[in-house]
């Protein structure tokens, strides 16, 4: 199925029936994500495959992709960012459930019926393989490297001074019971 396909699906049923959906999700209909992007009219591909295992697992595999534009953190200017997630989720209900896919699947935690957000957990998936914190490559960033944080400035002594002015070296010289040794003569 190409293009539309539904906000809510009966998952049993589509696992069962072994359906697949292929399409696109407009970000309009994701408003958490929408709201983390500066591309507000992007979209998510999709490719999803429901099946159930020869355990009878009822799951979800396929892809996901989209094109994201963040903006780093570092220069504040904006950068493309691509995502593809390779997804396999088993349908949960109870943690006696989750231990029988543990290292097959993710689990997929529904309460009482069937009808999940195919939306939400679409939007859900691509949020988790967001960056924690968006920069661009070290290479494409316009922030000189002197003036990062992750790397130690050019002109930054050799040895750091502790509050006392002693340097690293005269602090390991410096035996800690020195001090007991004095009370003790």
């Amino acid at each position: 199925m190409l293009g539309r396909f539904p906000q809510f699906i009966d998952f049993i049923r589509y696992c069962d029936a072994r359906k697949s959906l292929e399409g696109s999700l407009s970000f309009k209909f994701c408003h958490r994500l929408a709201a983390q992007t500066e591309n507000p009219k992007g979209e998510i591909t999709f490719e999803l495959n429901f099946g159930v295992d020869e355990f009878s697992n009822r799951f979800v595999n396929g892809r996901l992709e989209t094109k994201l534009l963040l903006v780093c953190q570092r220069c504040m200017d904006k950068f493309e960012y691509p995502i593809s997630v390779d997804l396999a989720l088993a349908f949960v209900s109870s943690a006696y459930d989750e231990e029988k896919i543990k290292g097959m699947y993710e689990s997929y935690f529904f309460e009482g019926d069937s009808q999940i957000d195919l939306h939400a957990l679409i939007e859900d998936e691509i949020m988790l393989a967001l960056p924690l914190i968006a920069k661009h490559e070290d290479s494409e960033c316009s922030i000189p490297t002197e003036f990062r944080s992750e790397s130690e400035p050019k002109n930054a002594p050799d040895k750091q001074s502790n509050v006392a002015g002693q340097t690293e070296d005269q602090m390991a010289k410096a035996n800690p019971f020195d001090i007991l040794k004095q009370l003790k003569d």
